[in-house]
Order: C-alpha cells, then structure tokens, then sequence
C-alpha cells in the first residue's frame, strides 16, 4: 500500500501569503487611486495583482477573501463616512461598517461572476473582465442603496484630456478603457517569458490608454474658442461662509449666522452677477414659513443688490392634517417679488436622509437612526433667470451621472451645486466630491457653478477644467462669467447605453454559465 501524502503545512502558508500579498497590493493600489491624491495612475494597475489571485484560486471557496478586499480597498476611499459629525459617533460608525458591507458585496459578486465564466471557458474569459466590473459599477448604482462614489472612472479626474471620452461613452467609458489596461498588463506579465508575446500585450495596453487620450487632446484643441464663440453667458457669484453646521442650527447664534449671510450676499453683489448662489441649507430655517421673519430678512438681502438669488434650505408640506413631507431643497428667489421657484433633491443619502426601501414598506420609516427623514423630490426642475436656463443637484446627487443627463435633456443651459460638506471635517470627502463635479461638467458638456459651505466652491467649464476655486474651510466670494450651453453630446442623447450594454453582457453570461454547467450534469 501506499501512503497518501499530506499536504506541506509549510507550503500551504507560503501559498495564503502569496494570495493576501496579491489581494493586500491590489487593496492598496485601488484605494490610493482616488482623490484627494493624484494617483489615478494606480488604477490602471490595480488589478493586475487581483487577477492573478483570481487564477491562482479558481475552484476554491474565496467568498471570505474578496469579501474582505472589497470591504478594505473601500475604507480607504470612504472611511470618512464614519466621521460623520451630524449624527452621534455609533450610528456613524455602524452606518460606515454597513456601506462598506454592501461595497464588498457587490465586489464579492464580480470576483464570482469572473471565477464562475472563467472555469467554463478558460482564461480566454479574462477578456470579458471589463465588461463585467463595469456591468456591475452600472447595477450597482441603481437602487435604494446605490453609491457610484467609488467608480473606477473617479479616479482619473485630474486627467482632464483623457476623460473627455465622457462626452460620448459617459463614466462607464472611462471605466472600460481602464480595465482593459489592467488585463493587457495581466497578460504582458503573464507572457513574461515569452519577450515578443509580452512586448505585444503591453504596446497593446498602452494604445488603450492613448485612446481616450488623444481623443481628449483633440477636443480641448481649440476648446477656448469655440468658448468664446458662444453668445450666452451668465455671471454668477458664489458665496462659502464656512460655517459650522452645528453652530448654524444653534438658535442663541441665528441672528449671527443671518448678518453673515446678509454681510456676503451685499459683497457678492459688488460683481454686478447676474445670480448669487448660496450653499446647501444655508438657511437654518424652513425658509417658505418665514418664521421669525427670516424669509423676509433673506428677501432684504436680494433686494438690497436687485441679484436673484438661488439657496439651499429645507421646506415641508402638509399631505393631509396630520401628515406632512419634509424635502432638502433649493429656492430661487427674485428682487421685488415673494414667489418662490423650488427643486426638492430627488437622490437622498441612503440612512443619512432617508431609510431605504422606505417608500415600498412604509414601517422602516418608524427606524430612527438620527436620519433626516426627508421625502424625494420627483421634478427634474429647470430654473430661468432672464432667459438664462439652469438646474441644481445638491450634495450626493453630483455623483448620478444619469441625474445630470436628465436636466440638460430638460433644457438646463448650466448646473449648479449646492452641498454642505462641514460634517466630514478636512478628510477625503470634499476633496473627492468636487472632483466628481468635474466628471458630471465633462459628460454633459455643462459649465458647473459649486457652492460648498466649508469649499471647496469652484467654477468648472464645459470641459472640466476649473477656472476659480475656494480652498477647504475658508470664507470668501468667487464671481466669474459662464457661457451656456445647449448642444447636447452624445451621451447625453443616448444615455448610459454603455452602461446598460455590459450589464447585459454580464447577466447573459452569468446564466449562460448555469445553462452549461447543467448540461454537464
């Protein structure tokens, strides 16, 4: 007889530190690939080491692996949510600990979607990677509990030639080209033994990404004056008080906050703009209801420098005697008048504002997490000053690239946002949600106004590029000319096709792993 040889518990430990050195690298690489640092670079590598730990483990259980790269590659670009200031330190920390849960899952999902068509078909199948990650990003920003914060294309921001590409594939364009470098690279380093093989993989990755490069070097050619050509334009002063959100709902310090405002909307006018835009909830008040006078305080100050007016704050209305809806909102407010133009912000903040699933079962909203309970908006409002056609997202709904499509298919000339970032402190957050801003003015083709309580505010051109900003937790006015546009681009004609075509392609081939897997049977 013959002796079955047991496994080497020495090598076995050799093999688990290889695994968690590739899924630690690829965890690295990915969360330092997001703002505030200009690493994008890293993403186009990001999961090389990924894939390699994919193939070295097909057929094994690795759930619990991806699950956890998934959940530490994601604390890395939003472990701020936990910082949240608004609400007490354990819910914060739960609610962190429960979107990184539903972050890693979704990641837990494409590591098996890849192992499942990877075995059926060999690692020919590696080609059908990108579609599937992008299929999934696109999934997976739809819902109650959607959060396109960490897309792959959010990290190449600060390369404005190469997301131009946006304008006719959206987001999930940058996305794809991405992806496809990291599995030409998995192939160049595979082929490593083979020099002409891998010579051809990496000129090959490196085409990939002169793509949507030159394609963005061409665009921004002469941008500045087909800029200059446009015979619209609208001035604009944006104001960032840099307040403390706790101490503007301090009502011992109402009156205080007020005089500011009133002090920088009287500063803002001395620019002759043709609108003034103030933060997220500015007004610590439910402006429309003018309790203790402060509706007609705010209509003072417009009036005092003859300047519309567009500011964040909250409103409510009575459905019946007893129950009411509560909104985060926005007003337009105009010299000489006491009418009120509102857009009530349609994407809420998963448990921030809103308990998802709520509206479906009507008992979640009897959970009292500290959320705001705020009800969605369901007008994709189009303001008009003079002609001068515009909309506003406030706060999380800048990261919805189909949120902005609709506007400017509504008519929107430009877009303003309004948010209030103060409860996350000098982390990640603002840094990285201005930086999205500057994907939504590319894909749209749609100059940005940003108003940020504690910054950063800034203006961004039609092309991404931003002309003034307010640095992080300072006090001041930036005023500049914006043109406005009304030709539409591509994606904003067709939509998120892209989007729709690779979630498609990942379901299909999904079930048809099933399909074969039963034949096998």
């Amino acid at each position: 007889m013959t002796e079955s040889l047991s496994p080497d518990p020495e090598l076995i430990k050799h093999e688990k530190r290889i695994d968690y050195a590739l899924l630690g690298f690829h965890t690295l690489l990915f969360g330092a690939a997001f703002p505030p640092f200009n690493n994008g670079y890293f993403a186009w590598i990001a999961f090389i080491p990924y894939l390699f730990f994919l193939e070295r483990n097909l057929g094994n259980k690795n759930f619990k692996k991806n699950f956890a790269a998934g959940y530490l590659s994601n604390l890395l670009i939003i472990y701020w949510v936990g910082l949240n200031s608004g609400v007490m330190m354990p819910i914060a920390v739960l609610t962190l600990l429960g979107v990184l849960a539903v972050l890693a899952l979704w990641f837990a999902f494409f590591g098996w979607v890849i192992e499942r068509v990877w075995k059926r078909w060999g690692e020919i199948a590696i080609w059908a990677v990108p579609f599937i990650w992008v299929g999934i990003e696109f999934i997976r920003g739809h819902g109650s509990l959607a959060l396109p914060w960490t897309m792959v294309a959010n990290t190449q921001t600060y390369y404005n030639s190469l997301i131009q590409i946006t304008a006719v594939t959206g987001a999930w364009g940058v996305s794809l080209f991405v992806m496809f470098v990291n599995i030409l690279g998995f192939k160049a380093l595979k082929s490593i033994g083979e020099p002409k093989r891998a010579i051809g993989f990496a000129i090959a990755a490196l085409l990939t990404l002169a793509l949507p490069w030159s394609y963005g070097i061409m665009v921004l050619d002469g941008a500045d004056e087909r800029l200059a050509g446009i015979g619209k334009s609208i001035r604009v002063s944006i104001v960032q008080p840099n307040l403390d959100p706790k101490v503007k709902w301090d009502k011992s310090k109402r009156d205080s906050v007020y005089r500011l405002y009133g002090d920088m909307h009287l500063k803002a006018g001395e620019s002759a703009p043709d609108l003034i835009i103030w933060p997220e909830t500015a007004t610590p008040a439910y402006l429309r209801y003018n309790r203790d006078g402060r509706f007609d305080q705010v209509l003072s100050f417009v009036d005092s420098v003859n300047v519309p007016l567009l500011t964040g704050t909250l409103d409510y209305k009575f459905i019946d005697s007893k129950k009411f809806k509560k909104y985060n909102s926005s007003f337009l407010l105009k010299p000489g008048s006491r009418e009120i133009e509102k857009y009530h912000k349609m994407r809420l903040v998963p448990f921030a504002e809103k308990v998802p699933f709520e509206d479906r079962f009507p008992f979640l909203s009897n959970i009292d997490l500290g959320q705001a309970n705020f009800s969605s908006g369901e007008e994709y409002k189009v303001f008009d000053v003079e002609g001068k056609k515009f909309s506003v997202q406030i706060c999380f709904e800048s990261t919805f690239p189909s949120l902005t499509r609709n506007f400017v298919l509504n008519g929107a000339e430009m877009l303003l946002i309004i948010t209030n970032d103060a409860w996350f402190g000098n982390s990640s957050q603002p840094y990285q949600h201005a930086q999205i801003a500057v994907m939504r003015a590319v894909e749209s083709r749609r100059a940005i106004a940003r108003s940020a309580n504690t910054g950063i505010s800034e203006i961004i051109d039609p092309y991404g590029r931003i002309k003034k900003s307010l640095a992080f937790n300072e006090r001041g006015i930036i005023s500049g000319e914006i043109p406005l546009m009304t030709e539409k681009t591509f994606y904003v004609k067709h939509g998120d096709y892209l989007g729709w075509i690779t979630a498609i392609i990942t379901l299909i081939l999904l079930g048809l792993t099933w399909i074969k897997e039963s034949k096998n049977e």
